[in-house]
């Protein structure tokens, strides 16, 4: 049972935080809502908010998940990346098409970029710069490639826990390495930074988290239910520079561990995670996340001007069409998978 509810807890966790990801990407240039408290965070820090809470969980998530498989050699390198893989990289592919449709409907054959094709397809394409995928989200998926046979590599040649904690360790710190430098050099820019950081320190995360006793939850989670707003508030209010120097770092290292502890622990957080419409929005968050900035150039295209009702109305239809995609995808993946007899 306690599995089942961080389970749950967690894909509510996922889709709230693609949510933030959706309403930054497609707010950050307008002044829609700006009246509404909570928009303008928003728009300043949704994006980098969500990126950072997204490779967290997938971190955390992935060690729990595979760790103790890979260490036991009991899963292949081949068949462990075909997985996650077959997951992802079909709803990347359709995304990127519709995306290079829909630019090449408005902007002709100046949006053919034989470059740029190549290297969304082989998953070279990474954060928002010149070779940055034709579905811009969608950056984070060669990011994660690159996290996951990291990740295979630490767990099947480490010999034992602390050659495993010293490699995530290292990576961490690489990661942090690469936030602020601009470098030309593959899968090595702020971009990736910001994976290699995150990710990892999801795995450390799910190595600490088995160690907190009872009683120390006890303790924690009410200083953490305080210290939570009252981090977000000096952020907002003052800048990021008095708590980290960076939104990325004090994301990282303090904003999104809290977030996943409150959400993993027994109290309030977790049973608001739980409830049946948070975990449907996890369930359809893939499908927000793959198609949300897609659908919203296609709205923009065909509406023009795009106001207050008009973001509501394209909103919804986001929701649903993620909600359909989501149930096809469900369908073929149920059709596709063999039978265990």
């Amino acid at each position: 049972m306690e599995q089942r509810d961080h389970f749950r807890a967690l894909t509510s966790l996922k889709g709230l935080f693609i949510l933030i990801i959706a309403l930054h990407n497609t707010l950050a240039d307008t002044q829609l809502f700006s009246g509404i408290p909570g928009i303008s965070f928003l728009v300043l820090f949704g994006g980098a908010l969500g990126n950072s809470m997204f490779f967290i969980l997938s971190g955390f998530l992935l060690s729990h998940g595979y760790k103790a498989r890979i260490q036991s050699h009991s899963i292949s390198f081949g068949s462990f990346l075909l997985r996650r893989l077959k997951k992802l990289y079909p709803m990347y592919l359709l995304s990127n098409l519709a995306a290079f449709v829909s630019e090449v409907a408005r902007y002709g054959a100046s949006a053919v970029n034989l470059e740029k094709l190549v290297f969304t397809i082989l998953l070279k394409a990474g954060g928002l710069g010149e070779h940055s995928p034709y579905n811009k989200p969608t950056w984070f998926l060669c990011a994660l490639l690159i996290c996951y046979v990291l990740f295979f590599a630490i767990c099947h040649h480490a010999k034992n826990h602390t050659q495993y904690l010293s490699g995530i360790t290292a990576l961490v710190i690489l990661g942090y390495s690469l936030i602020a430098p601009s470098l030309q050099i593959p899968y090595l820019g702020a971009s990736e930074g910001v994976a290699y950081m995150n990710f990892f320190l999801g795995c450390i995360l799910a190595e600490v988290y088995p160690l907190i006793s009872q009683k120390l939850h006890r303790r924690m989670q009410p200083a953490f239910l305080a210290a939570l707003p009252m981090c977000l508030y000096l952020m907002l209010s003052y800048g990021v520079e008095i708590i980290a120097g960076d939104v990325k770092i004090a994301f990282a290292f303090m904003i999104c561990p809290m977030i996943l502890y409150l959400a993993l622990v027994k109290g309030p957080c977790r049973t608001i995670l739980q409830f049946k419409g948070f975990v449907f929005l996890g369930r359809i968050s893939s499908c927000i996340f793959f198609w949300h900035l897609v659908l919203y150039q296609i709205f923009c295209e065909v509406f023009g001007s795009v106001g207050e009702i008009r973001y509501l109305l394209y909103f919804l239809g986001m929701i649903a069409f993620s909600a359909a995609a989501a149930a096809l995808e469900g369908a073929y993946r149920k059709k596709s998978t063999p039978a265990v007899t």
